[in-house]
């Protein structure tokens, strides 16, 4: 067994394709035959993010938003360094856009904030039919240092 139709195309476009493709999906492909477990491995992205960044797919994984992402988009982000807003450094991943920021912009910037679906769909105008497309993030327990505690909390981990 092989890819069916994606066998007719060249398999320098199939890894095109499948570079786009989110994990959740690309892991599903893995399962389907030897010959797609083949393929999906020779994706650059996808082998280098689930070699070197286990971390934010386990966390994009429990948050319920790795479906939301492409291997390509989530190699990208990680090997950025610069926040998207302002081009300083940026040392977090915006799990929604899979973007990175700085703890600046994480607290100032409105693009940044996360609001609950019933509030978007009240101020935005959002349709109850198309709220149910937004994206939905399970928060994850524990206590989170922010600002300089961020800072401190960083400082006693590297000493």
């Amino acid at each position: 067994s092989g890819l069916g139709t994606l066998n007719t195309l060249p398999v320098e476009l199939v890894l095109a394709i499948l570079e786009f493709l989110d994990f959740q999906s690309l892991s599903r492909l893995r399962c389907v035959s030897l010959t797609a477990n083949h393929i999906t491995k020779s994706v650059l992205a996808y082998t280098e993010v689930m070699t070197h960044a286990a971390g934010p797919l386990t966390v994009l994984a429990a948050t319920g938003l790795l479906r939301y992402h492409s291997c390509f988009s989530l190699r990208q982000a990680l090997r950025s360094w610069e926040c998207v807003s302002c081009l300083h450094y940026g040392g977090f991943l915006f799990l929604f856009t899979c973007e990175r920021a700085c703890s600046r912009c994480l607290s100032r910037n409105l693009a940044f904030h996360v609001t609950k679906k019933a509030a978007a769909k009240y101020y935005f105008g959002v349709h109850e039919d198309d709220a149910v497309a937004l994206p939905t993030l399970y928060c994850l327990p524990g206590v989170y240092p922010a600002g300089p505690e961020l800072i401190a909390h960083a400082r006693k981990k590297t000493v």
